[in-house]
């Protein structure tokens, strides 16, 4: 357990993406609450008091319910292993231990990242989590590369929806499919189910004020799908083949699109805002659909703008293209689910589907979509957003306490800038990229193209990062060339 770098990351990966009263990870089968894995954290925290992260996530994550307990000493031998523990081993004294510094994380090795607004009260918790999967998919795990997920006050907002078990079809093309997640569509193409259609996570830095993360899911959409019988995705799809008892076609998106490039920039603007920076290109014109989705009812305010809300807080996203978009929206799954092994007692709940899609297929293209997320119900009647015109491809936007810009020109270098009004934290990101400036002072990249992430909060220490594009550790370890 001390030895081994898979136990000593496991309290740090749970504490920020599966944080104690949030939602959970819904990335892969179930996912919708946050496991505990109780058993572990606790026999860890015994075992290994050293590591302050199991102490914090001991101390976080409190003791079972006596129910919870009991069921276990009658399923497998966790809690008789915990039994043995108390009487062996002394309890840890969690009392000095202090709360994750950060409020946001990445884990590159597997491809996943998480930025909270208030990690210690999730009752006021904006949580976002992103995926970019150098595994890819396969079994439990989803096709859902440069996917994201939004939690608030504990409850999923905008969400991966579907039904585990909900029938063959369902499953494929409406659940364990990236059609089910926040991510994209490409010409009506969802992408592979294959160890090959992977992401993974380039950069990555965090402030206090401004947290961010570049997935690349440009290998994703490779049209594999050896589960249902897809292995040679250059070949056409054979005519009549229903090996999930409907039609394999690309209408009901199995194909490979040509994705060239799929950079997908996510910033967290503390408190209440997310940017998600989409630059895209494809070997040949196709259209690009914006994909976005929640458990609860959603409405369309605008052509590309629309809001849920979970009880607790509202969520308003709005996307914007130097192009043409259209929305749309329903309460209908792509493929209807069914219970047929008595899961949910019969029940197959809908679910909310947007899609904002260019009006014409286009080789490359960028998207900005600004997500807000306020505590609370909407106003009774939601004025619809105007639309904000884009000069020489670069738009402007003042969002609470900051103002961003990003160039959408797909023809130009491409950017994205988000700084704040009182000039104490900026970040800076783009094929160009050479210097960050805050008020009157400036610093220079060294490398051309960084990401720049620079934060001067009041009376604590300065926060600077460069980032350029890591190799995910798998390849990094395991390549004794590197």
């Amino acid at each position: 357990f001390a030895n081994r770098r898979w136990f000593a990351s496991f309290p740090r990966y749970m504490a920020y993406m599966n944080a104690p009263g949030n939602p959970g990870v819904p990335f892969s089968d179930g996912g919708d609450t946050s496991p505990g894995v109780h058993g572990l954290t606790e026999m860890l925290a015994h075992l290994v008091p050293q590591n302050p992260a199991n102490l914090w996530r001991y101390q976080s994550l409190g003791r079972r319910s006596p129910d919870d307990l009991s069921r276990d000493l009658v399923k497998g031998y966790k809690t008789m292993a915990l039994l043995q523990m108390w009487k062996h081993t002394p309890a840890p004294d969690p009392s000095p231990i202090t709360p994750p510094a950060e409020p946001a994380a990445a884990f590159r090795d597997v491809g996943l990242a998480a930025m909270h607004s208030d990690l210690l009260d999730p009752a006021n918790n904006l949580a976002v989590t992103f995926s970019s999967s150098v595994n890819g998919s396969f079994q439990h795990l989803h096709p859902s590369q440069n996917a994201f997920s939004i939690a608030y006050g504990g409850q999923p907002l905008f969400w991966r929806t579907g039904h585990y078990n909900g029938g063959q079809a369902h499953d494929a093309m409406s659940y364990k499919a990236s059609r089910a997640h926040n991510t994209l569509l490409v010409d009506g193409c969802m992408q592979g189910f294959d160890l090959g259609a992977y992401g993974w996570l380039p950069r990555f830095a965090t402030g206090h004020r401004i947290s961010y993360v570049l997935g690349d899911a440009s290998n994703a959409y490779n049209g594999r799908f050896p589960k249902y019988g897809i292995t040679d995705p250059d070949k056409p799809l054979p005519p009549g083949f229903t090996a999930l008892g409907v039609p394999i076609t690309r209408a009901n998106g199995f194909g490979k699109p040509g994705v060239t490039r799929f950079r997908r920039h996510l910033v967290m603007l503390r408190p209440s805002h997310i940017l998600i920076y989409d630059d895209l290109q494809a070997a040949t014109p196709v259209t690009w659909s914006f994909l976005l989705h929640s458990l609860k009812p959603m409405e369309q305010l605008a052509a590309s703008t629309f809001s849920t809300h979970n009880g607790k807080g509202t969520g308003t996203a709005t996307l914007h293209c130097a192009t043409p978009v259209k929305g749309n929206l329903t309460d209908q799954f792509f493929a209807p689910a069914v219970d047929d092994e008595n899961k949910r007692g019969g029940q197959n709940p809908n679910h909310w589907h947007a899609d904002i899609s260019t009006t014409t297929k286009l080789p490359a293209t960028r998207f900005l979509t600004v997500i807000e997320v306020l505590p609370g119900q909407p106003p009774a009647s939601t004025p619809a957003p105007k639309p904000i015109p884009a000069t020489n491809g670069t738009i402007h936007l003042q969002l609470g306490g900051y103002t961003v810009t990003a160039q959408l020109d797909p023809t130009r270098p491409a950017q994205l800038e988000a700084r704040s009004l009182d000039q104490t934290c900026a970040l800076i990101t783009g094929d160009h990229t050479d210097r960050i400036t805050l008020g009157p002072q400036q610093k220079t990249a060294t490398t051309k193209g960084a990401t720049l992430l620079w934060e001067t909060p009041p009376n604590q220490p300065t926060i600077f990062h460069e980032q350029t594009d890591q190799l995910p550790p798998a390849l990094t370890h395991g390549n004794r060339f590197q």
